[in-house]
């Protein structure tokens, strides 16, 4: 049950469901701790990667790396709304079978 806790925190994590809300459905689910810690460490990494290189590239002025971090944030977005599609689709063949 605790891996499908942490699988269930990183899919979370990469979604672009804004935070509080994440945290209310976290709390809602009653995660354990190390789940929760582990799951959002490596959830939100990609986020933060790509933020960081965007900032870094805006206050650098280097052009090239501005476009290359747009790039990769948009692929991190685009991806993460594939994501949030596929854990719903997911979701809804799991309460079928139930």
């Amino acid at each position: 049950m605790e891996k499908q806790h942490f699988v269930t925190i990183i899919v979370i994590r990469l979604t672009t469901i804004p935070f509080t809300a994440q945290n209310l459905i976290e709390s809602i689910l009653k995660m354990p701790f190390q789940s929760y810690f582990m799951g959002s460490l490596i959830g939100m990494t990609p986020w933060v990667i790509g933020f960081s290189f965007f900032g870094n590239s805006i206050l650098g002025m280097k052009y090239h790396f501005i476009v290359l971090s747009g790039i990769l944030l948009i692929i991190l977005y685009c991806t993460s709304l594939r994501l949030s599609q596929v854990s719903k689709f997911w979701m809804r063949i799991k309460s079928s079978c139930w």
